[in-house]
Formats: C-alpha cells, sequence, structure tokens
C-alpha cells in the first residue's frame, strides 16, 4: 500500500515544502512494488539477441521511500501521523477484508512468477519490431496513483479529517485500474508465449526432419554394405545346399531300393504289443499266432443288463482289432503300401519310434456300437414281455414281470460303457445303470378285474352261436403281491400264487361243440366227363362249399350257385334236357346236376329236412335212383327246379365241397358238419350199396366212443309203368338205420314227400 505523504501532512497542519529543503523534492510517490494489492508486472521478455535498446529512463527504485519531512515543534511526527493512520484503516477494513490483505503479497508473488515466467528455461524465438521498443514493464504513473480527492477541511478548529467513504471510492477505483492493467498485460505475455510455442514446434519439426533424412542415408550405406556381404554368404551356402541335397538324394534311393527289394518288415513295427519289427512274412505270422492274436480277434465282448439279457460285441466288427490276416497283411506292408515319399518317411521313423499298424489300421465303428446297445435295449424290452402281467390259469399263477413298460436303459451310458470296454479290450460288461425306473403296476385294478365268480361259456341268442367266453374265478393276495414287487430286483420275473375256480363250460368246450360231427356225405365219380363238364362241376361245388345254416336256415341251390351262364364262367356241357330223342344235349352248365345230387344224398343221409328236390327223367349213372336232384333256370322262363333243404338241428351246420381229380379218377364229395344232440343216431358208416357197381360205402370214426354207433343205408321198391312217353318205373326210397354193432334194424321210413293218397313216387323213364 502506498501513501500521500502531502495530504497526510496537510491534514496534520504542516506544510511539504515549508521545512527542509530536499523535503519539497520528494514529493512524488515511489512506484508501488508488485506485491502491493492489484498490481501485476509485465513480465521481462527473456530474449538470446536483441538490438540495442534506448537508454531506460531513471525510475526511483522500487523500495525507494520517501524522506519523511522535518518536525514541526509542538506537533506529532510523520511516523506518528503514518502509523495513526495505518491503524485507523485496518480498524475500518471488515475480517474478510483483513484476510484478503493478509493473503495478497503472497497471490501477487505467485501470479509475477506466472507472468514473468520465473524459474522457466528460457525461450529463444524472434521478436518483432513492434515489441524491440519496450521491453521493460511498464510503470504506473506514480502521480496518478497517488492522487487523493480533496478532503474536507473545518478550518474553524484547525483540525485534519479523512472522509472515509471517499477515501474508499478512491481506493476502489484505483485497485479496478491496476486490475484492469494486470489483465492486459497478462493476456499480451500468453500471446506472446503462445507465438513463442508456435515458433519453437516450427524449429523442432525442421530439425526432426533433418535427422530423418541423415538417419536414413546413414542406414542405406549400412544396408549396402550388408546385402553384399550376404550375396556373398548366400553364394557359399547355396554351393554347400547342393553338396548336401545330392547326397541326401543319394540316401533317398538307396533307401527306397532297401525299401522295394527287402522282404522283412521295417524296423520298430508292433501289432498291439506284438513286436514284428525286421520279420519276414512267415516269421510275422508266427508272432501274432505265439501271442495270441487269433484268440484276440475272436473273442467277444459280452453286454449283460437285467433279466439274464445279454449281446456280443464282435472286436474285430467294432473296429478295436484287426483279424489275423488282416494283421500280418498290415504289418508287412508297413511303409511300402503308400508314395515313395511316404514309404522313406516310414522308414526313417522307425529307427527313432514304434508304430502299431493295428491302431494305425483300425477306427472304432460307432454305428456298430451304437448298434449293439440298441439290440440290448430291444432284447431287454421283449424279455419283459408286452403286457405288465400275465395269469396262468392252468398254472394258478399270476406273472409279473417288474419294470415292463417302465424300465429304460440309460442309452448314452450304455454307449459309452460299451466304447470304453470294447478300447480296453474286456471280454465282460455288466450295465445295469437306468434312464427310467420300474413303476408298480396297479395290483388294486389287477384285482379288480380278475377276481369274480366262475360263470359258464354260453352261445350268443341271436341265433348265430356265437361263443360268449366263460368268467374263471380268481382271486390273489394285493398286499402280499406289492411286497413281492417291491422287493424283487428290476427285470426279475415275479410269480404270485391265485387261487382259480373254473366254470362247467367253457368257450372251448362250446366252440368244440360246433361242427364237430359229420353228419352226412356223398362222393360221386365223372370220371369220363367232358374238360367243360369237369369245369362246371368244380366251379359249382366251389360256390357252395364253406355254406354255414343256422338251426331253421333253408339252402336253395340256384340262389347259392347262380344262374348258369358264360358271363358267370359256366361252360356247354352234355345236360338232360327232355324225353325222347332230344332228351340230351349240351347246354350251358352241364354237370351241375350231378353236383346237385351230391348235396341233395348228403342231407338225405344227415336227416336234414328236404324242402324242394325233382328226380331226374332218367336214371343217373352216378348216384342211386331217388336219392338225385335235378336242377335247371331256363332262359325263356319256364318250369324252374331247384333244391331246397333246411337245417332241422338245434345247432349250425356247415357244408364242406370239394372235388379232387387224377387221370384215374374224378370225384365230387360233400360232407354235412354239426353236432350231434343226444337223440340223434351217430353214424359210423354210409352205404350206397346198389345193383350198378358204385362203389361207395364210406366208414368214420365214432364222434363219441362211449355211443352207440348207426349204419345207413337206402333201399328201393320200384313198381314199373307206360304212358304215352314211354315204360319206365317209378320208386319209393327207404332210410334204413342198422346198429352197427348187432346189425340190427332200427329205423325204416321213407324220405319221399307224403301226398293225400300216400306217398310221391319218384318217376324215371327207361333209355331208349
Amino acid at each position: 500500500m502506498e501513501f500521500d505523504f502531502d495530504e497526510i501532512l496537510k491534514e496534520f497542519g504542516i506544510e511539504a515544502g515549508s521545512d527542509g529543503g530536499d523535503a519539497g523534492k520528494n514529493t512524488a510517490a515511489p512506484v508501488p512494488p508488485a506485491e502491493e494489492e492489484g498490481f501485476v508486472e509485465a513480465p521481462e521478455e527473456t530474449v538470446e539477441e536483441q538490438p540495442p535498446e534506448k537508454p531506460p529512463v531513471e525510475e526511483p527504485a522500487d523500495d525507494a521511500v520517501p524522506e519523511a519531512p522535518k518536525t514541526v515543534p509542538g506537533r506529532p511526527s510523520i511516523d506518528e501521523v503514518f502509523a495513526a493512520e495505518q491503524a485507523r484503516r485496518e480498524e475500518n477494513r471488515s475480517p474478510r477484508r483483513r484476510s484478503q490483505m493478509q493473503q495478497r503479497p503472497a497471490a501477487g508473488t505467485a501470479a509475477r512468477r506466472r507472468t514473468t515466467g520465473e524459474g522457466a528455461a528460457p525461450v529463444r524465438r524472434r521478436v518483432p519490431a513492434e515489441e524491440k521498443t519496450e521491453t521493460r514493464p511498464r510503470r504506473v504513473n506514480s502521480e496518478a496513483q497517488t492522487e487523493k480527492p480533496p478532503r474536507a477541511h473545518r478550518a474553524d478548529t484547525g483540525e485534519n479529517s479523512l472522509p472515509v467513504k471517499e477515501d474508499a471510492r478512491a481506493e476502489k477505483r484505483r485497485r479496478r485500474q491496476q486490475e484492469k492493467e494486470a489483465a492486459i498485460a497478462e493476456k499480451e505475455a500468453a500471446r506472446r508465449r503462445a507465438l513463442n510455442e508456435r515458433d519453437a514446434d516450427r524449429e523442432a519439426k525442421l530439425r526432426e526432419r533433418e535427422e530423418i533424412r541423415e538417419t536414413r542415408r546413414l542406414e542405406k550405406a549400412a544396408y549396402d554394405r550388408r546385402h553384399f556381404q550376404e550375396r556373398r554368404q548366400g553364394t557359399i551356402a547355396l554351393i554347400i545346399f547342393l553338396l548336401i541335397l545330392a547326397l541326401a538324394i543319394t540316401g533317398v534311393i538307396y533307401a527306397g531300393r532297401k525299401i522295394a527289394t527287402s522282404d522283412k518288415n521295417l524296423p520298430n513295427v508292433f501289432v498291439d504289443d506284438i513286436a514284428v519289427g525286421s520279420l519276414t512274412r512267415e516269421e510275422t505270422k508266427a508272432a501274432l499266432l505265439a501271442g495270441g492274436w487269433e484268440e484276440r480277434a475272436a473273442a467277444a465282448l459280452v453286454v449283460n443288463t437285467y433279466n439274464n439279457v445279454s449281446v456280443e460285441v464282435d472286436p474285430t466288427e467294432a473296429g478295436t482289432v484287426m483279424s489275423l490276416e488282416d494283421a500280418l497283411n498290415a504289418a508287412c506292408s508297413y511303409g511300402r503300401d503308400g508314395s515313395f515319399l511316404e514309404g522313406l518317411i516310414a522308414y526313417v521313423e522307425s529307427f527313432f519310434s514304434h508304430a502299431d499298424v493295428n491302431r494305425i489300421h483300425t477306427s472304432l465303428n460307432t454305428a456298430y456300437l451304437q448298434q449293439k446297445a440298441s439290440e440290448l435295449e430291444e432284447k431287454l424290452t421283449s424279455s419283459l414281455g408286452e403286457e405288465p402281467y400275465v395269469v396262468d390259469l392252468p398254472g394258478e399263477k399270476l406273472v409279473v414281470p417288474k419294470g415292463q413298460g417302465s424300465m429304460k436303459l440309460d442309452s448314452r451310458a450304455l454307449f459309452e460303457a460299451i466304447t470304453q470296454s470294447a478300447l480296453n479290450g474286456d471280454r465282460e460288461l455288466t450295465f445295469t445303470q437306468l434312464s427310467a425306473q420300474p413303476v408298480m403296476p396297479a395290483f388294486d385294478a389287477i384285482y379288480a378285474e380278475l377276481a369274480a365268480d366262475p360263470v359258464d361259456a354260453r352261445f350268443s341268442d341271436d341265433g348265430r352261436f356265437t361263443v360268449i367266453p366263460e368268467t374263471v374265478g380268481v382271486w390273489f393276495d394285493v398286499e402280499g403281491a406289492k411286497a413281492a414287487w417291491t422287493a424283487a430286483q428290476p427285470g426279475e420275473t415275479i410269480t404270485l400264487p391265485i387261487s382259480v375256480t373254473y366254470p362247467a363250460t367253457t368257450a372251448e368246450g362250446l366252440q368244440g361243440m360246433l361242427y364237430h360231427d359229420l353228419l352226412g356225405a356223398m362222393t360221386t365219380k365223372y370220371t369220363n366227363s367232358t374238360a367243360n363238364r369237369c369245369s362246371n362241376v368244380r366251379l359249382a361245388t366251389s360256390k357252395i362249399n364253406g355254406t354255414v345254416l343256422y338251426p331253421g336256415d333253408v339252402i336253395s341251390y340256384n340262389e347259392t350257385v347262380g344262374a348258369r351262364t358264360e358271363e358267370a364262367g359256366f361252360l356247354p356241357a352234355p345236360a338232360y334236357t327232355g324225353v325222347g330223342e332230344d332228351g340230351v344235349k349240351d347246354e350251358i352248365g352241364g354237370g351241375a346236376c350231378q353236383v346237385s345230387s351230391t348235396l341233395y344224398c348228403a342231407s338225405i343221409y344227415a336227416f336234414l329236412e328236404t324242402v324242394e328236390r325233382t328226380a331226374h327223367i332218367y336214371p343217373v349213372n352216378y348216384i342211386q335212383v331217388g336219392t338225385d336232384a335235378t336242377v335247371t333256370i331256363p332262359e325263356d322262363g319256364g318250369n324252374v327246379m331247384d333244391l331246397k333243404f333246411k337245417n332241422s338241428k338245434n345247432y349250425p351246420i356247415k357244408i364242406i365241397g370239394y372235388t379232387e381229380e387224377t387221370e384215374d379218377l374224378k370225384t365230387v364229395t360233400f360232407e354235412i358238419w354239426g353236432t350231434l344232440e343226444e337223440d340223434d343216431y351217430m353214424p359210423v358208416e354210409f352205404d350206397n350199396t346198389y345193383y350198378w357197381m358204385l362203389d361207395y360205402d364210406r366208414v368214420i370214426e365214432p364222434s363219441y366212443p362211449d355211443r352207440t354207433g348207426y349204419k345207413i343205408k337206402f333201399t328201393h321198391e320200384r313198381y314199373a309203368f307206360e304212358d304215352g312217353l314211354g315204360a319206365g318205373m317209378r320208386t319209393l326210397t327207404h332210410r334204413e338205420v342198422y346198429n352197427a354193432a348187432t346189425g340190427e334194424l332200427v329205423l325204416d321210413e321213407i324220405i319221399n314227400p307224403k301226398i293225400s293218397t300216400g306217398y310221391a313216387m319218384d318217376t324215371y323213364y327207361n333209355h331208349g
């Protein structure tokens, strides 16, 4: 802080120049130092070379202190006045202002150092012409700084006073002026520093470029010298390489010839752990046999699991072991089955390491191993059956496979286990790891299904004799079954005892009653028939075969065989068409009457009820009179003749028809099968004895050995007649039944239909 001593002296009533000659000369206040508040000294530029400057104007030193005026007797001295003024101003300042004043000297010093660059390295730069005229820091006019506003003066009292407000305003204006000038100086200094830094960067870049050019020149010179040496060394190395290459080629040719012409294996050749190196083919085979290689290749890996299920894994198929012949060929051809270079490499390597041809020539067949794993799973599933339980009624036991339908092997773990065992060369593997555990059957539901009172089998009541199975009474201990299942191992078959009660009648028994007994049968011959007639017989017989008649059903020959037409497959053949010369001629379907006659005779042997039947106009040579039946369906809508009979039994019957043809004999046969009831005559012989040579006497085994067997035969009453058409005979047919054991006649009945006058006889004309 600076003080205006003239003003201070005036306030105390002292004239500045009145006393002391030198005192009046020092009226100008000294330039305030840089540390004072609000003043920042402009930095001086450090320049290495500058043009000569004008001599600076002499100014008072920063630390110059004006001489104190001489004291006047009776008044306070200058020091006392100065101290009093200083104390007064300190008291008027606020605490905050006093703190700022105490810190200001240090802040001013730091600002001056930043501005002037104290402690920084000097920077060489060019000084512009406009800057050369002034290199020293500007000084503020001390008179302007120290000029104080006029003070109020009280002349009447002679007392000097400084108004506080006007002094503070002057002080504030002075500080603002100093701060403004300091800011201008700092901005100018920053601009000069920026220019100096830009020039320094340019000079650094120029020096760097020059250094790079020099470095490149030196490197090129060094490269030229080094390249010359390298070319010289390369020429020498090339010569040496060519010599070595020539020697290597010579060695390669020698080694290749040795490999190709030698009858021995390469050194260090192995088949697994059997050494066969440097051996001939015969010696190699002997070594493999001695090492048991043949047994290794044949020894399968047996994989076992639950329920004694197992599969065998062939090691050769699995790709872990070669067969004896493959191993022998691989060992003898190692190093010789590839290119010349490959063989040479193998030959060189054989001196440093051994080669296992079994590992080289085998690769794991994962598809085969996966197939074996799947096969084991399928066999286990199959061994557990398709049903969760099986009821063995004859054995009186309930069989329950534990795990059926629910237990599953861990497929992935099984495959990995088989693969690892195959690689290890194992002979047996037991695998029991499951991915799904067995689930206990619903024994309560099984009991509810099986447990019942016995019920007999029966036929349906719809007249079709459908067999309704019997119900078998079954009981077993449910809690005991659960305990036995829990104690069993997975895959184990559990046998549980059951109590069985059978009904009196079973479905098998009822089914056996149907079509069990031969009720009637007839066979006729057509050996001398034409081919067309033979075809018609076969066709008509096949249409009737298998016909089933339930009780009360009636069979119609014409409806069953159908119209005999060419569209139906029938052919022209001789047939009876009337009496006289034109009584026999070819018609479509000729021979159908032999089929109908054979069927009719079988029906009357079986005691079936005849509904409709007509005898031929002439006696036929293939069956007895009175047992024949003619059929026809005239195309012109004339008289239709049909054969019809009814199942008059209490059980169904089945008609079986067939033909047999050889070169010497052709026959057509009809059999009627049904159920013999208690009051039926059990046939054991069908007697066809006749005055013609019709050698047909069929003897059959009795259906029930404990019953009486009977022989059935037909006899005839003949009555001659003559009318306008010619002569002939009329017949009555008797069905006779004899006790086969005693020969006693037990039944004699006429089978011709009854009319009002008696019986309707069959009429036959004599052949003309």
